[in-house]
């Protein structure tokens, strides 16, 4: 687990691969058995990340600031956190027209729609 100084946020160590529909509707990111994932911290709530690409803020039902992606890929997360190359990570956004759903590439630092791909992405929860 590491948190971003700038951000506030906190980041889990990866919790494995997970369909994104078992990421939101069994509410992973809370579940006891990821606790050392979580760096045993349960003074925060944690969640899947917002994510989204900047170019959306306001625009389809996305709220009008950045996403927990582009803040903690702006932080620098790839330079902090290691291992981040070749994966993706889900999160909680889904556009409002098609119901894509979106991903961080740890690679590339980009953020895509339709990520899911073969229906198992990492997963990583964030907490302020």
């Amino acid at each position: 687990m590491v948190k971003d100084l700038k951000s506030g946020l906190y980041v889990s160590d990866d919790m494995g691969k997970h369909p994104r529909e078992s990421a939101v509707n069994q509410n992973l990111c809370q579940l006891p058995d990821y606790s050392n994932q979580r760096g045993n911290l349960t003074s925060v709530t944690w969640r899947l990340p917002s994510g989204y690409p900047r170019s959306l803020n306001g625009k389809n039902g996305f709220p009008n600031h950045d996403s927990d992606f582009v803040i903690l890929e702006d932080d620098g997360i790839r330079e902090v956190v290691s291992g981040l190359a070749n994966k993706w990570f889900v999160s909680s956004s889904e556009a409002a027209i098609g119901g894509f759903s979106y991903g961080f590439d740890g690679e590339f630092g980009g953020i895509d729609s339709g990520c899911d791909g073969n229906g198992n992405v990492s997963l990583r929860c964030v907490a302020q």
